[in-house]
């Protein structure tokens, strides 16, 4: 059985107790949340490879993606064409 799930989850909890969730995570753009997960899997392909580093950075990964997800359910993904109008 995948304990990935479970990890997932763990690290989600990880990222909410040193982020918070709206207070971090609400406000980013659909740009920010690209470039945040792009630079934790640009992290993930340091060399001389290693399976527990290649691993865990794509736990953050998933997590971060979640996060993402979520901020879109809440509806505070803010559409980068729009930063900064109003």
């Amino acid at each position: 059985m995948s304990l990935v799930p479970e990890d997932v989850a763990k690290e989600r909890q990880r990222q909410i107790r040193i982020w918070g969730v709206e207070t971090h995570d609400d406000g980013h753009t659909q740009n920010d949340w690209a470039a945040l997960i792009m630079f934790q899997l640009a992290k993930s392909v340091a060399l001389p490879f290693d399976t527990a580093v290649f691993r865990r950075r794509m736990i953050q990964v998933s997590a971060m993606a979640q996060a993402a997800a979520e901020a879109v359910d809440r509806g505070s993904v803010v559409d980068a064409s729009q930063r900064g109008r109003g």
